[in-house]
């Protein structure tokens, strides 16, 4: 029974979660952007807070990707497309989650703008990444079901996409760290963790500090 439930849902999981990291990813970017342009830190903190919830997003997209699909060779060219540019959004998304939290007195100057340059990089791979999963769903019909029939079924299955396995394990990181994290930072990171707790409380004070912050100057 539970093999057939991860069978019926499994494929549905994947396009219910991704809408929400590209979102949430894109937010983040022009909050860091906006907030470092008119000099407004409380926006580039907010910008931390979304891509955290955008990189989480990321990874439970990441492990709810299709393994395979059916179909000739430009499906799995674009399949495998698709995949490297999710494993790349990922990786870019928990990049920048650290260099973010590690610099929790907030990043200024050149460090600021190199950390903005980056994030046009995340912006293009999780352009590409959705680019290359729509020609997937709207021009090859991948996992899209008509009187009972999936899309791509038809034609050869293909096997599974060397780069998934790395998707997969790379957004289950991801996940399992930020869970980690909660609940058992304070007993093995308990310098960080204390550090994290004072950011929080003081955002619920409301009396926030310069923490995790972009701003142009040191």
């Amino acid at each position: 029974m539970g093999g057939n439930f991860l069978a019926t849902w499994r494929p549905l999981l994947h396009p219910m979660l991704v809408h929400f990291p590209i979102a949430l990813i894109f937010v983040s970017v022009a909050l860091d952007w906006i907030g470092f342009a008119l000099r407004l830190p409380n926006l580039t903190r907010a910008g931390f807070y979304v891509l955290v919830l955008g990189a989480a997003g990321a990874g439970l997209a990441a492990i709810s990707g299709p393994d395979h699909a059916g179909g000739d060779a430009a499906v799995q060219s674009l399949l495998v497309s698709h995949q490297t540019f999710a494993l790349i959004t990922v990786a870019l998304a928990v990049g920048l989650l650290l260099i973010r939290y590690l610099a929790a007195e907030g990043l200024g100057g050149i460090g600021a703008v190199g950390y903005l340059a980056a994030t046009l990089a995340l912006l293009v791979a999780v352009t590409l990444t959705g680019y290359y999963g729509g020609e997937l769903i709207y021009h090859h019909g991948i996992g899209v079901v008509s009187n009972g029939i999936v899309a791509g079924d038809g034609g050869p299955q293909g096997a599974h996409v060397p780069v998934k396995p790395l998707v997969a394990l790379l957004g289950l990181f991801t996940v399992a760290a930020m869970g980690g994290w909660l609940l058992l930072g304070a007993r093995f990171a308990p310098a960080a963790y204390a550090r994290w707790r004072k950011g929080l409380r003081s955002e619920l004070d409301g009396t926030p500090a310069p923490i995790w912050t972009l701003r142009r100057g040191r």
